[in-house]
């Protein structure tokens, strides 16, 4: 995965560009080929275009899923690491349930 690319179209907002992106890299990441950083930087473009319009309600089912599946392998390296890997675990897991929601479960994380 292209880090750079992803974050071009995350904080420009070209929704369209990061979806199309995104379903270019979905493979790569069941493949396991993404790095905590890229792990973390993915789950939030999820977010962002569960917000949208661009997606179909099944669509926002699954992100919600992959969001989730993200967390535990960020979990998994905050445990070797947590001074590195814990607050972006933390922070999925805020977005996670604002998504779902749950902002008050988000705000007291």
């Amino acid at each position: 995965m292209q880090l750079t690319k992803l974050l071009l179209y995350y904080f420009s907002g070209d929704l369209k560009n990061l979806q199309a992106y995104i379903i270019s890299i979905q493979s790569e990441e069941e493949k396991g080929r993404f790095s905590p950083e890229d792990i973390f930087y993915y789950s939030l473009s999820l977010g962002i275009l569960y917000d949208s319009e661009l997606v179909s309600q099944e669509e926002k089912k699954e992100f919600l899923l992959e969001v989730g599946s993200c967390i535990e392998k960020l979990d998994a390296f905050a445990k070797t690491n947590p001074r590195d890997y814990n607050h972006k675990s933390l922070l999925l897991k805020a977005e996670l349930s604002r998504l779902k929601g749950n902002v008050k479960d988000a705000i007291f994380l």
